[in-house]
């Protein structure tokens, strides 16, 4: 082709070219040389005759022309060729439908398709040629799960009469990959009836869902509300994954579809309740609080239930909560989404082949079984208001009230508000005193510490000034409590005060009892000292610990070698109150009130039981005792 081409452009150029002439010159001849004569006019050019080609060139031209696109389509009719469209490499059809396109302008006919798969061969009835011959459509037989080998032969194909053959391996996979909902991440499960019933509950937004499925799957995530938006996650490969969903308050469905590269679909579906706004809590707190008591209403609402915890000053509080009035929280049940809305394991009627679905939440097997078993959980009331009491009250001073709603689900909500208790001015009255407390009752505890030489005044110079209970008071109180082996917190409680202000000294020659409070007399009532050969240990003492209504359990001694444990009650040797200074001796009540006045017992102090029960009011643990 391409010497024909160059044979007539050469031929052409011979056609056109002008004739060309050359004068000789003999040798004997000088040239003539002419006068050059200068004018301002420039010569005429000398007009070339140039010869076109001539009609029976043109004619060769377009013969040769012709000839040059009779072969080309000669040749591209003659070559033919297919291109397989499907399956290519992957299909989840267990009786796939090959298809190939066939790159030939009179396409082919079906007759003359033969094909094979695995080498069976495809009958012609299952062979079908579209589009006027250009694609064929070949249906296979039902075929297993794996690789496959298929052969398509066209024979006599085009002007040429060539045979066409394509030949390619595709993999059938017809098993839907395996797919759970391991458990939304970051939930506090509890113990709700929510749980119990199988429903995961949300308290952060966005839910972070982790999905256990097979590497190359893509998950599509929906919900059953109608605001919700889908989540798609691209094909990992990982085999879990944690994915971020956005959903809205309330109760749904959510489903998660595993789609695998060959396209199959597992569904795995489990009952979600979002709750991430917490209860509603209210608590009323003054600035300054009068009362030592410490009433404070308290109200808390939520839909899910709600239970309080009070913390103060950081120590929970236990048993200071009075109900004024309690609603129930509803069943289960009554929050569920309606038929309609979906549920566990429902994915509609447009579920597409090859899905599988679950019949319960899809959280782990074992956990579910767990679940199933497990005792239901008391309801929590969804509304309630309540009366925050302290019984011993509050100390004077600052205080820190923190007060936690939690509903069932785990969501919180906080209130902490900070208050000054300032109850009475008087010390022996107060039920305790910490950082933050003024008045006089603050400065008769001031005179006490000087009084006993625990610090200087000096020291506590500033505090005196104030007639507040600051550092330098928290200092010397601090002081006191590790003289006296006691909890060194600097608060000066009910036991650090008794220690400071009161004082009971018994005197074995009278057998009498005094209680002094900051030096002067409070009362003194008759006793019973022990015997001569019991005697009543002489020395300082304190009030180690304090019993209601004791039980009488024998001494390790002679005397009560042959005695019994005898309970509370009329006949009980203590009475109704026991206080202990010195191990196995102790002030106490007595059932022979007759013994009053003497030196006859086993070395306690016995007292009128009515005295004793007074007694019992007034004095704390740490209070002072001196027998003499």
């Amino acid at each position: 082709m391409v010497t024909m081409l160059r044979t007539l452009r050469g031929i052409v150029r011979l056609r056109t070219a002008p004739p060309r002439t050359r004068r000789p010159v003999r040798p004997d001849q000088a040239p003539v040389t002419r006068p050059v004569v200068e004018t301002d006019e420039r010569p005429a050019p000398t007009a070339t005759r140039r010869r076109g080609p001539s009609r029976r060139m043109l004619v060769v031209i377009a013969l040769l022309l012709a000839l040059v696109a009779g072969l080309v389509t000669a040749i591209v009719l003659t070559m033919p060729r297919m291109e397989r469209l499907a399956p290519t490499t992957l299909t989840n059809d267990a009786t796939p439908t090959l298809v190939l396109g066939v790159a030939h302008p009179t396409g082919v006919r079906a007759d003359r398709i033969e094909a094979t798969v695995d080498g069976r061969a495809i009958d012609t009835s299952d062979v079908r040629v579209l589009d006027d011959g250009r694609r064929i459509e070949l249906r296979s037989s039902r075929l297993a799960d794996g690789e496959h080998e298929a052969v398509v032969t066209v024979r006599n194909a085009g002007l040429l009469r060539r045979t066409l053959r394509e030949r390619w391996t595709f993999t059938v996979d017809t098993t839907p990959p395996p797919a759970r909902i391991v458990a939304p991440v970051g939930i506090d499960a509890g113990t709700s009836a929510f749980v119990a019933e199988g429903v995961a509950v949300v308290t952060k937004a966005p839910m972070r869902l982790t999905v256990g499925a097979e590497v190359g799957t893509v998950l599509d995530i929906t919900s059953s509300a109608e605001v919700a938006q889908p989540v798609h996650a691209k094909a990992a490969e990982d085999t879990r994954r944690t994915v971020e969903v956005p959903l809205p308050e309330g109760m749904q469905v959510v489903t998660v579809a595993a789609t695998d590269p060959a396209g199959n679909v597992t569904k795995r579906s489990m009952r979600v309740l979002v709750d991430t706004k917490g209860p509603q809590l209210q608590v009323r707190v003054p600035r300054i609080v009068k009362q030592a008591a410490l009433v404070l209403p308290i109200s808390a609402r939520d839909a899910h239930g709600v239970e309080l915890q009070v913390k103060l000053d950081g120590t929970i509080q236990e048993d200071v909560l009075r109900e004024v009035s309690v609603t129930d929280a509803p069943f289960v049940d009554e929050l569920t989404p309606a038929d309609g809305a979906g549920g566990a394991g429902g994915a509609g009627d447009d579920e597409p082949a090859g899905a599988q679905q679950d019949a319960a939440p899809s959280s782990d097997d074992s956990d579910a079984q767990d679940g199933a078993d497990a005792e239901e959980p008391a309801a929590l009331p969804i509304a309630g208001r309540y009366v925050l009491e302290l019984e011993d009250g509050a100390f004077e001073g600052r205080h820190a009230l923190e007060v936690i709603a939690t509903d069932s689900l785990g969501a919180k909500t906080t209130f902490t508000r900070s208050f000054f208790v300032d109850s009475t001015e008087e010390l022996a009255d107060v039920a305790g005193l910490r950082i933050g407390a003024k008045g006089r009752d603050v400065s008769q505890l001031h005179q006490v510490l000087l009084e006993e030489e625990v610090v200087a005044r000096a020291a506590i110079a500033a505090d005196l000034r104030t007639k507040a209970y600051g550092a330098q008071t928290r200092a010397a109180v601090q002081r006191y409590q590790k003289q006296q082996g006691m909890d060194v917190d600097g608060v000066a409680g009910a036991d650090t005060i008794a220690g400071l202000t009161l004082r009971i000294v018994i005197d074995r020659t009278s057998n009498t009892l005094t209680l002094y409070r900051v030096g002067k007399v409070v009362k003194t009532y008759g006793v019973a000292t022990g015997s001569p050969k019991y005697p009543t240990p002489a020395g300082d003492f304190e009030i180690q610990t304090m019993e209601v209504n004791p039980t009488w359990t024998p001494p390790d001694s002679d005397w009560a070698k042959d005695a019994e444990v005898i309970p509370p009650g009329p006949d009980n040797p203590l009475g109704t109150r026991w206080m202990a200074i010195d191990g196995t001796v102790g002030i106490h009540g007595t059932n022979n009130p007759a013994s009053i006045g003497g030196s006859v017992s086993h070395g306690c102090i016995r007292m009128h039981i009515p005295d004793v029960e007074e007694l019992y009011e007034m004095v704390a643990i740490g209070t002072r005792v001196t027998v003499v």
